[in-house]
C-alpha cells in the first residue's frame, strides 16, 4: 500500500482529486474493492451512492459508510 501512496508524490503527473484517492486507498486497505472505493470517494459527502452491488453495500455498511443504497 505504501507503494500506491508514494505514486501521489511525483511531480510528473497531477491527481484530479487527491483527497478522494487517499480516502479510496484507506477503504481499500479496509477490504473494499479499489474501483468501488474510488467511485464512492468521488461522490460528495452527503450524496447517496446507489448500486446493484450487494458486496459493496455490505462492505460499506461494515465500514460505517451509510450512504450506499440499493437500486
Amino acid at each position: 500500500m505504501l507503494g500506491l501512496r508514494s505514486l501521489l508524490r511525483p511531480s510528473n503527473f497531477q491527481i484530479e482529486d487527491e483527497n478522494a484517492v487517499l480516502q479510496a486507498l484507506t477503504w481499500y486497505q479496509q477490504g473494499m474493492d479499489f474501483a468501488d472505493a474510488l467511485h464512492l470517494a468521488s461522490v460528495s459527502g452527503e450524496t447517496e451512492f446507489a448500486t446493484f452491488d450487494a458486496s459493496l453495500r455490505r462492505t460499506a455498511g461494515r465500514l460505517g459508510i451509510g450512504r450506499v443504497v440499493a437500486i
